[in-house]
Formats: structure tokens, sequence, C-alpha cells
């Protein structure tokens, strides 16, 4: 009974509360009873519709046996329905503390994406996140559904990580007092990915326990007053179930250029970016473990007002052995190309063509997103 209400009543809510909030007065007014409102959080939703169509798709490859059970990601829905459905708070607790939680609605699902606060008290460059939050392993698993550049993810992070890994933990940053930007970061989380880790609940019999660490380094130079070089590496690593002190781990390096005048041409912009992922699942026996590696390129050039052109190339690499019982090293490709309408900061249509060739099939994947934003929202990622 509460799964079919779910919808209409999630989407009632984040509609009603911005209503009700705007007609009773400003962030500062104060309610009946005298109490003030200045410490409202701020509140957006974000929805995205998908039209999706795969011309020449095959049928699903049998599973085999001992192999890794997902072979390839898994596509969304064919034909029209609700991608994502997220809904956003974020407000000042204190002086020296921000609270952000992200709820989202996946088809008949509800959870919170992230829930976490982020804590300035330590002060001197040092800053202290807790909660439930995206792990920085890549460039893309930190971002929402709404925020990626493209409308799926890149197939070699699709393959690292099935759903986007989100998880209970603590994070120390610190921001070094340099003229170029840099940033490290120290993480240590529960450890539950089941794609990575998927350790059993309390076991913690080994050293460190069930837990996951993560380390990542950001930096960022100005090229000129119109462009920027960023250069990420990122670490992540824990316990797996595979066996007795057996590691899973994840590696990625990426360099993003950007380009965008101050002076002239004030409607156009371009975006290089390009990443290599390494991801292994070790087991006891070296031989027997699986990993997968691969690397994507991209650009998304502003040609005018409204108007974004991209394209994105990839490839994953996979490899499971045991004795040869099936794929080693094979490759498998994406090629994407990308029309974009964008009107405005708080919407955009985007059209986008994939074409996969896999070592057994190619086929080619089609979807029209449709993408807004209603109430305050916070600043994308730079």
């Amino acid at each position: 009974m509460i799964r079919k209400f779910a919808v209409p009543l999630f989407l009632g809510c984040a509609l009603c509360v911005p209503i009700t909030a705007g007609a009773q007065g400003g962030a500062g007014a104060s309610t009946s009873s005298g109490s003030s409102r200045a410490f409202n959080p701020a509140i957006s939703l974000n929805g995205l519709f998908l039209v999706s169509g795969y011309p020449g798709l095959p049928s699903p490859e049998p599973p085999i046996d001992g192999a890794p059970d997902i072979l390839l990601p898994e596509l969304p829905p064919e034909g029209m329905d609700v991608q994502e459905v997220e809904l956003r708070f974020t407000a000042d607790i204190d002086p020296y503390s921000r609270a952000d939680a992200t709820l989202a609605f996946h088809g008949d699902e509800i959870h919170f994406e992230e829930i976490y606060v982020i804590s300035r008290i330590l002060g001197g460059g040092f800053g202290l996140r807790g909660g439930k939050f995206y792990v920085d392993a890549t460039s893309e698993n930190i971002l929402h559904t709404h925020q990626l550049p493209f409308v799926r993810r890149s197939l070699i992070d699709e393959m690292t990580f099935i759903e986007p890994y989100s998880d209970a933990g603590i994070e120390l940053s610190y921001l070094l007092p340099l003229t170029p930007y840099v940033e490290l970061k120290g993480v240590v989380v529960d450890g539950r990915d089941p794609q990575l880790f998927d350790t059993p609940e309390g076991d913690v019999e080994l050293d460190g326990g069930d837990l996951a660490y993560n380390a990542a380094l950001h930096t960022l130079v100005d090229l000129s007053e119109s462009s920027t070089l960023a250069a990420d590496g990122r670490w992540l690593g824990g316990r797996n179930d595979l066996g007795t002190n057996t590691l899973s781990q994840v590696t990625s390096a990426a360099l993003t250029y950007r380009w965008t005048p101050t002076r002239t041409n004030r409607y156009k912009s371009l975006r290089l970016h390009a990443e290599y992922i390494y991801s292994d699942r070790a087991s006891q026996m070296e031989q027997g473990g699986n990993y997968n590696g691969g690397w994507y390129g991209f650009a998304q050039y502003q040609f005018s007002r409204r108007w974004w052109a991209g394209a994105r190339y990839g490839i994953l690499q996979r490899s499971y052995d045991e004795s040869q019982a099936a794929f080693i090293d094979e490759q498998t490709h994406r090629s994407t190309v990308q029309l974009a309408f964008v009107p405005s900061e708080f919407q955009a249509l985007r059209l986008e063509y994939s074409y996969v060739e896999s070592p057994v099939d190619t086929w080619s994947e089609i979807f029209l997103q449709f993408n807004f934003t209603i109430g305050s929202h916070p600043a994308h990622r730079y």
C-alpha cells in the first residue's frame, strides 16, 4: 500500500514545502509562534525524463559458470520512463557546519543517495565530512545523475560500480596553502559496495575489519584568464568476500581542460576530459581474480547561447581467467555523439546516440533526456 502511493506523496511533499514557505513570507519571517525560519534549508527538486531505444540489441548472454554475475552494464528500460527524481535539502547548521541531504526516487524505490555534514571547525585549511556520501573514487562516481556530462556513465565506470558507490564514512580533507589549487583527501567508509567488497556483516576477525579506504589528490592550475587544467588521482581499496585477506581496489587518473572566454565570445566554451580507471577484485590465488580496465575521453563544445555539442569514446577491457573458463582481455568499445538544447541552467534537452562494439555483437543506443530543476539548487562541481 505504501509503495502504491509513494510517488504521488513524494512529489506532493516536494512541491508543497516551498510553496508553503513562500506563502508565509521571506526567509527571515517568523511563524505564528514567533520562532524564526531564517535557518530553514534551501530545497530543490530535480527531475529526469528519458526516452530510450536500442536498435540491433542482442539477446542477453547466457551466464558463464563461475564468471562475474554482470557481463555488461544494465541498460535503462526501453521506451519512455522517469529516469530519476531528486529532492535536495541544504542548510547551515551553525557558523561552523553545513548539512546536505539528497533523497532520490528510482523506479519504485526511494532512498537517501547522500546525507552528510561538512564541518569547518578544524580551520587551517582542513575540512571534515561525515555521513553517507558518494566516494571520491572516479570523476563520475561523485556526480549525481543529472550532473553527468552524458546520459550514461562511461563503460569502465559502469562496470567498476554497477550502481554509483555511496557509503557511510568519514572524510578529512586539506587544502594546501599553495598558489595552484591542491587538495588532499583521506576517507574511511563502511565498505558495502556489492560489486567490489561485499564483506560479511560484522566480520571483524581480520585487520581492518570490513572497512574500505579512499585517498584522492586534486589539483587545478590557471593556464590563462579563460582556461584551466585540472589533474586528479584517486585510490579506493578494501577487503572483499573471496577469501582470507583478499583485496579489491580501484585506481583512477584524470585530466580536465576548460576554456571559457571572459571578455569575448561570451556564449562559447569548451571542456575536454580524459580518465583511466583500473579495478581489481583479487582472490587468494592471484590467477583467480578478475579486473576491469579502460579509459574514456570526451569533448563538449558550446557553440551558441543555448546549444551544446559533445562526443565521447571509451574502451572497456575485462579479464576473467579461472583456468581459461571465460573471457580474457576482451574489449568493448562505445562511441557517442550528443546535441543539447540548454535554454537556462534550470533545464536541458539532450539527444544522444551511441554505437557499441562488444566481442560478439554490435548495437546502437538512442536517448532523449529532459532535465529540469526547481527551487534553490546548490552549484554543481566545477
